[in-house]
């Protein structure tokens, strides 16, 4: 049985160097630099195969926020709408522990991952989070 691994495709290799070149080696999502980074496709691999090799359908991702990603929405058949909702979290975690806003919804793995990348901050307040549902909890 053959095990098909993405880095033996040189395509992919081109592909993955480029969107992190791009990108400027950062996490477009947390802004971390000097970290193992991954190319992510925005549209999967499996479902968008006409865009695998396209630097508009990746991303560069640290390894935390790609852990992340995936945890949430699972893995094969993401969509842009998936990683647009990804960010617009994402932001506003990271806004929230940069001021040491209490937020409400969020599991405490989530916020130790987040203090990790921006351990800095000042202020406290309270908001809630959008459940993935849209509805406010």
């Amino acid at each position: 049985m053959y095990y098909f691994d993405r880095k033996d495709d040189y395509h992919f290799t081109r592909w993955a160097r480029a969107v992190k070149q791009r990108d400027h080696h950062m996490c477009q999502v947390c802004g971390r630099r000097g970290v193992y980074l991954n190319s992510h496709h925005i549209k999967s691999w499996n479902s968008c195969p006409e865009e695998r090799y396209d630097m508009d359908n990746g991303v560069t991702l640290c390894d935390p926020c790609h852990k992340m990603f995936h945890d949430r929405y699972g893995f094969g058949d993401n969509t842009e709408e998936q990683f647009e909702e990804f960010c617009q979290i994402s932001e506003m975690l990271i806004k929230a522990v940069k001021k040491k806003i209490r937020v409400e919804g969020v599991r405490d793995e989530v916020i130790s991952k987040l203090m990790e990348t921006c351990p800095d901050g000042q202020e406290t307040a309270e908001i809630s989070v959008r459940s993935s549902t849209g509805s406010e909890d």
